[in-house]
């Protein structure tokens, strides 16, 4: 039987020809690997900490300046009419949403042939029934465009001013009130943003707010709003500044008031 030291010997000569390992050498190497590992890893969580006490400072100043806005920022006075909150500040942008009233056959011929396409049974009237229909609501109804018929309540409202055989049905006039709303929506968007196509791309392709609905609800965050549409490679906002989308947003909430059907539409989902 080899003695202690032979054994250690010849161990010896297999760890110099590479032929076994080091038990104590692999050990001390695992434990460095280990080391390297471990502070690697406390290296990642502590940079993951700092991010989100960055973003948690940032969440918390942003609605700081959100709440000196609304309660602090500007003073109001509560409309006696409406019930609700008013700026009262002097030079305060005075937009209002206006119902343009100036006659247009084209348009509302769209609305009537699109509100009998998408019915459940579609259906295609006849051009001398569409011309009808148009001297109606003009002359008995005053309704002379999209914007006024968008207007309208429901078909209820419209249908005893027809008369006739082919006179159309309240699920009828329904249908051409909701196309005659969905062009209005963009319409009144392109309003409240001063005709600037651009930024109403970059408001409801980037922040989904391309309609006064969606647009009013970033109200207390012009500025995240702003930062939404900036990083939109699809439109030219470089012009547009806090103030600008701030304001747009107040006149989402004036358009609503003028025109309460507008709370029922929002940005679609592309």
């Amino acid at each position: 039987m080899l003695s202690e030291k032979a054994r250690e010997n010849i161990r010896q000569e297999k760890i110099a020809k590479g032929e076994i390992v080091d038990e104590d050498e692999y050990a001390a190497a695992n434990e460095a690997e280990y080391v390297k590992g471990a502070e690697a890893v406390e290296a990642v969580e502590k940079a993951m900490e700092e991010m989100a006490d960055q973003d948690r400072a940032n969440a918390r100043e942003r609605a700081a300046r959100a709440a000196l806005a609304r309660f602090g920022g500007e003073p109001t006075a509560v409309n006696t009419v409406t019930g609700r909150e008013e700026s009262t500040t002097p030079g305060e942008d005075s937009w209002a949403l206006v119902t343009p009233t100036d006659e247009d056959e084209d348009e509302l011929a769209e609305c009537i042939r699109e509100g009998f396409g998408s019915a459940p049974t579609p259906f295609e009237p006849s051009e001398s029934d569409i011309k009808k229909w148009i001297s109606v609501l003009m002359k008995v109804c005053s309704v002379h465009n999209w914007r006024e018929l968008a207007n309208i309540a429901d078909g209820a409202a419209l249908s005893s001013s027809f008369g006739g055989t082919d006179r159309p049905t309240e699920v009828d006039i329904d249908g051409w009130i909701e196309s005659a709303r969905t062009r209005s929506v963009e319409e009144i968007m392109l309003e409240i943003v001063d005709g600037n196509e651009e930024a109403y791309v970059a408001l409801r392709d980037a922040a989904r707010a391309g309609t006064p609905k969606d647009l009013c609800a970033w109200r207390a965050m012009a500025d995240m709003l702003l930062e939404e549409v900036s990083g939109f490679d699809g439109a030219d906002v470089k012009e547009v500044g806090v103030s600008d989308v701030q304001r747009w947003c107040n006149r989402a909430g004036v358009a609503m008031q003028a025109a309460e059907w507008l709370i029922w539409y929002a940005t679609p989902i592309a």
